[in-house]
């Protein structure tokens, strides 16, 4: 199965990135699967029971926190978001990529996303979720199978509760790039980063929800079924990153660890999203400056910078990240 439409660049956004960037494609660790069949990681049920519990503990609403109402216990963001609703089909942005394995301590995670999704009454939120992940478990509740102590890609899917393929409505097709890929590579301080592009955007004929890499790698799909309350779109948007850990011990890093200087950004030495575009379901669109806002929740831990748009190569750019330490619950 194929997407049977999916948003156009315009010709004067044409993605150029590949000249100036390494992009992950060929490091990551893939398998090759026979025609008619998919990747997927052997799992037990302690698997599954670790995970879901993974699942409803780190998933999080980026867009009802605020200074006085913050995130959940031992949540940190740096991120830039909407600022009000505005009907979208689609999320879009290049994501450098860095490891922080030896930084995050058991039971913590760090990781970089995009966030698209709606909300109703009642505080119920339908949210997509995509990008890369660290995360490290105690030796004792090792997650065997999902080796999250090195940069991986992950999706979430908030409503349900699900996390990569544990989640049962997301339809994978690629047999090649499992949802859960592993990072051979990863960016090095100082030096040309690497960087993965990622799309979820809405199919405009069968209203199902596309996970894309590389802007050619259709990894697979939500089935409008399993995301009702986004079958005629999503009202919400973010970029940026989200510490995760236990109150009673110091936060981890984002990024690549380095808060950024947001006057004077040197992006082979910080952590950034860049080409930040929204879709209409036709197109992919730069977004509006005046549509979106930054927001951290500790400054002195982590910091985020929005360097608005930088032209056709990098477009809308945020930098982000920060050591973590003593960041307050």
């Amino acid at each position: 199965m194929s997407p049977t439409s999916s948003p156009q660049r315009m010709s004067s956004e044409t993605l150029s990135v590949d000249t100036h960037l390494k992009i992950a494609k060929e490091n990551l660790i893939t398998v090759d699967c026979p025609e008619g069949t998919v990747p997927i990681r052997r799992i037990g049920k302690e698997d599954l029971i670790r995970a879901k519990t993974f699942s409803e503990s780190y998933v999080t609403n980026v867009h009802q926190p605020t200074q006085i109402t913050p995130l959940a216990p031992g949540e940190h963001a740096a991120i830039l978001r909407s600022k009000g609703t505005k009907t979208v089909h689609g999320i879009s942005g290049i994501i450098s990529l860095h490891n922080l394995s030896n930084l995050v301590k058991p039971g913590q995670t760090s990781s970089a996303r995009m966030w698209i999704e709606t909300r109703l009454g009642n505080n119920k939120v339908t949210s997509l979720q995509t990008g890369w992940m660290v995360r490290k478990s105690f030796p004792q509740i090792l997650y065997v199978n999902f080796p999250f102590s090195t940069s991986q890609y992950f999706l979430i899917l908030q409503n349900k509760g699900c996390f990569n393929l544990l989640c049962s409505n997301f339809v994978q097709i690629d047999r090649e790039n499992p949802v859960d890929i592993v990072f051979n590579e990863t960016s090095t301080y100082d030096e040309v980063p690497y960087v993965i592009p990622i799309n979820i955007y809405q199919d405009k004929v069968t209203k199902n929800w596309w996970l894309q890499l590389n802007n050619d790698v259709n990894i697979g799909y939500w089935p409008s079924s399993s995301v009702p309350d986004m079958k005629n779109g999503a009202s919400y948007v973010a970029w940026g990153g989200l510490a995760q850990g236990f109150t009673y011990v110091t936060s981890p890093p984002l990024g690549n660890s380095n808060k950024p200087d947001p006057d004077e950004p040197d992006v082979k030495q910080v952590a950034y999203i860049r080409l930040l575009q929204i879709s209409d379901s036709s197109y992919w669109l730069n977004i509006s400056e005046d549509d979106v806002e930054v927001y951290a929740d500790v400054f002195r831990c982590y910091e985020i910078g929005y360097m608005k748009y930088l032209g056709k190569a990098i477009g809308h750019e945020i930098v982000y990240g920060g050591p973590g330490g003593e960041c307050g619950n």
